[in-house]
C-alpha cells in the first residue's frame, strides 16, 4: 500500500479479474478494497465507520445480486450517491453502456481492462497525472 493512497472499492467476484486489476494498479498510489459480492459492497460502503473510497470499480455479473442493483443502491444511498462508479464488464454493447450512464455511472470499461483505459478515471480522482509516468500505462 502507498502512503496517502486513495481507496478503490473493487466489486468483483472473479479472482482472475481481481488479480489482473491489482497487478495493473500496483504502481499507482491506491489501496484496493476487494469486495466479492453486492452484499459485501453494501456492508463496506454503507458502514459509517469505514472511510469512503475515491473510486468504485463495479462488475455487473455478481453472485446473488446483479451489478445493476448494486449501482442503483449506491446511487440512492445518501452516503454513496456522489461517489464515482466505473462499470467493468465483458459486454461491449453500446445500449448496455447507455442504460448505466442514465443511472449515473462515471465510466464503462470492457474486460479485459487495459490500464490506458483506466488512467483517466485514476487521474480524475486525484491519483497521479496522466502524463507523469508513461511506463505505468504499459503494465500488462
Amino acid at each position: 500500500m502507498h502512503l496517502g493512497a486513495i481507496k478503490i472499492a473493487l466489486i468483483e467476484d472473479n479472482p482472475d479479474d481481481v488479480h489482473i486489476l491489482q497487478r495493473l494498479l500496483r504502481p499507482w498510489p491506491v489501496e484496493i478494497v476487494s469486495l466479492g459480492t453486492g452484499q459485501a459492497a453494501f456492508d463496506y460502503l454503507f458502514d459509517p465507520v469505514q472511510p469512503l473510497p475515491g473510486l468504485i470499480l463495479l462488475d455487473l455479473i455478481l453472485p446473488r445480486m446483479h451489478g445493476f442493483d448494486v449501482l442503483r443502491e449506491i446511487r440512492h444511498h445518501e452516503r454513496t450517491k456522489g461517489l464515482p462508479v466505473v462499470i467493468v464488464t465483458t459486454s461491449a454493447h453500446e445500449k448496455d453502456a447507455l442504460k448505466y450512464y442514465r443511472i449515473g455511472i462515471d465510466g464503462f470499461l470492457v474486460k479485459p481492462v487495459r490500464l490506458a483505459d483506466l488512467v483517466p478515471y485514476l487521474v480524475a480522482v486525484g491519483v497521479g497525472d496522466a502524463d507523469a509516468d508513461d511506463s505505468k500505462t504499459s503494465a500488462a
